[in-house]
């Protein structure tokens, strides 16, 4: 019998896996841990959140993915890379969102409060000023205390220019068994402004 499944990952993030064959729906929630997590500021390397998972999917439908991310007064979303994997298949989320060659230093906007789907057509995710204003330069707020929201496209570069090709969507994990290790992997790689990982609502 086909089933139409969702599974969860609760942590900064919610992972949503769909086998689209059918109506018929089973969730499944995976918590990797309890408490919002500190991004270890001006390190590039980041830090790895990962958990192995026991699916009740054969293969991967549809993937959605949940992101919270916020951060003090200095935070810059323009200092921000995260990826999810699961095994050896990765998408980067976000990679310096805003970077350019005129503005290498990314958009200064702070905060994050998405999900990613590839069906957000025309919502490039890493020039989200110029989708919502038109313009590279306006804030999503003056106050740089309101953070992104919305349904967006991953960013999908391995290299962060905003001329960079987007090379993976969240359709490369489609097929796939998604029982395994799921990874997300985040950075700030810019020292100054602390950015937290929160726990996504169900």
């Amino acid at each position: 019998m086909n089933l139409k499944y969702i599974i969860s990952f609760v942590v900064s993030l919610i992972l949503t896996l769909t086998n689209s064959l059918s109506s018929e729906m089973v969730t499944e929630i995976h918590r990797i841990n309890q408490d919002q997590i500190t991004v270890p500021d001006g390190l590039k390397s980041g830090i790895v959140l990962s958990t192995p998972i026991d699916s009740q999917i054969d293969k991967i439908g549809n993937v959605t993915v949940k992101f919270k991310i916020t951060g003090d007064d200095f935070a810059s979303n323009g200092d921000y890379y995260a990826a999810i994997y699961l095994g050896q298949t990765g998408v980067p989320l976000i990679n310096h969102v805003g970077k350019r060659k005129t503005e290498l230093l990314g958009y200064p906007d702070n905060g994050f409060d998405v999900t990613f789907d590839d069906t957000a057509t025309g919502k490039d995710i890493h020039n989200y000023r110029l989708v919502l204003n038109g313009n590279q330069t306006t804030p999503i707020d003056p106050e740089y205390t309101t953070p992104l929201t919305g349904t967006w496209q991953p960013d999908g570069r391995w290299k962060s220019f905003d001329s960079d090709p987007i090379q993976s969507q969240l359709s490369d994990f489609k097929g796939l068994d998604p029982s395994g290790v799921w990874s997300l992997i985040i950075s700030d790689s810019d020292a100054g402004g602390v950015g937290k990982l929160i726990l996504c609502e169900v």
